[in-house]
């Protein structure tokens, strides 16, 4: 043999080596497109998660507004389920663990676990065990929240939507998931989780946004997951119980001279410093006051009732937070920082800025009801529907009852109730 012989087969090695270096030129390429399009559709669902957080917080807040903090921290149930001491700490303020809600099925049930447990600590009752999904309309834009109603299960029926009355129809898309729990400030020591004194609570929206999936030794990644907190806090201005207050040094009815007239009735509770009728006097100097004035311009004493006052129950309530008492010393006093923060928060009520701010400023970017000047209500016009002022619904022996809805009404003027 020559030597040329020992060069045969080289032109094949050379095709072979080139052909697998273009091969893996090929699943270089491939690889880096899928994982830019990973990337792109991380950071996608990264922000929609990240927005879904946020409008569900927005959305939480305002369907927990009027619910006693106390009622939410320990859920539906009323009961505090968590022994866990540790249990106001940051793992615990998580609706579920974050390796779950990265797999979680965003069309299936979801049931609150934390810790390995299930339970209802904490859950916001309009929201639910199941969270809200965040749903679209097939072929448009249009999107709507959904709550698993009731019975706290979706797929049978009686779920709600945000809009409401929103129809549901079998080929709308779930685009997210959100679950949002209540937990308390963890620097209230000596209070349980189920109780805070400082009318103050964490409240941690989770919201899970469906991505492209992935795995990786043997775990399976479908979701993106935001997490948004807030810290309520209650003002407590206005939470002076009575059923009507009057305020100022000279106070008269705008019409009849008479504050209750006719079969009118006004009931409050039958608790101290809680009269049917509070008044607040602004000027202490002078010597007409207003319990008294109000007190007269009554035609049926009979019929104003509470507190621990006789009938008409007309009682000037400012010496309940002015002055404002001391600084509780002892953390777990509940009932004394309860009342400390009460006085705290109404001591505002002697401030004009504050009244004028709330009255002008505040209420009527807040309220649900505008009722125009000169209205008369009666039991025709009051209600949900067309043409009908929403006064809402509150259940005073439940405050955990689903059909529970607190509204603000606004009344721009004189007002008739018959």
């Amino acid at each position: 043999m020559g030597p040329r012989n020992k060069e045969n087969g080289i032109a094949l090695f050379i095709a072979l080596v080139a052909l697998s270096l273009l091969s893996l030129l090929g699943l270089s390429v491939a690889y880096n497109a899928m994982t830019e399009m990973q990337i792109s559709d991380n950071m996608e669902t990264g922000v929609a998660s990240l927005f879904l957080a946020e409008s569900g917080a927005e959305l939480a807040r305002e369907m927990a507004r009027g619910t006693d903090f106390n009622v939410l921290l320990t859920g539906p149930n009323l009961v505090g389920n968590t022994t866990n001491p540790a249990g106001q700490g940051f793992a615990y303020r998580n609706p579920m663990e974050l390796a779950a809600a990265r797999t979680l099925d965003l069309d299936g049930d979801v049931r609150f676990v934390t810790g390995g447990v299930a339970n209802d600590d904490g859950v916001v009752s309009f929201i639910g065990l199941n969270g809200m999904k965040y749903r679209k309309r097939a072929a448009s834009d249009f999107t709507y929240y959904q709550t698993s109603g009731p019975d706290g299960v979706f797929g049978t029926g009686d779920e709600t939507t945000i809009p409401a009355g929103t129809p549901v129809f079998a080929d709308d898309v779930t685009l997210g998931r959100i679950l949002v729990k209540v937990a308390n400030n963890p620097q209230e020591l000596g209070v349980t989780p189920f109780q805070t004194s400082l009318q103050r609570v964490i409240l941690r929206v989770m919201a899970v946004s469906r991505t492209l999936g992935e795995g990786f030794a043997g775990a399976s990644r479908r979701n993106s997951v935001s997490v948004v907190e807030l810290v309520l806090r209650r003002d407590l201005a206005f939470n002076l119980q009575s059923p009507l207050l009057v305020e100022g040094d000279d106070p008269k009815s705008a019409k009849s001279g008479k504050f209750v007239t006719g079969n009118a009735v006004v009931t409050g509770l039958q608790v101290a410093n809680v009269p049917g009728i509070a008044t607040i006097d602004t000027d202490l100097t002078k010597h007409n006051p207003p319990d008294d004035i109000v007190r007269d311009d009554i035609t049926k004493p009979q019929n104003v009732t509470g507190g621990t006052t006789p009938n008409p129950s007309v009682e000037d309530i400012r010496s309940t937070f002015d002055p404002v008492p001391p600084v509780p010393q002892s953390q777990s006093d509940v009932a004394a920082w309860l009342a400390y923060q009460q006085a705290k928060d109404s001591y505002n009520m002697l401030d004009p800025s504050f009244l004028w701010k709330f009255a002008n400023d505040l209420v009527p970017k807040i309220a649900n009801t505008k009722i125009p000047d000169k209205t008369t209500l009666s039991a025709s016009n009051v209600g949900v529907g067309t043409g009908k002022y929403d006064l809402g619904y509150w259940n005073l022996s439940n405050p955990n009852d689903p059909n529970n809805r607190p509204v603000i009404a606004l009344a721009e003027g004189d007002l008739t109730v018959s």
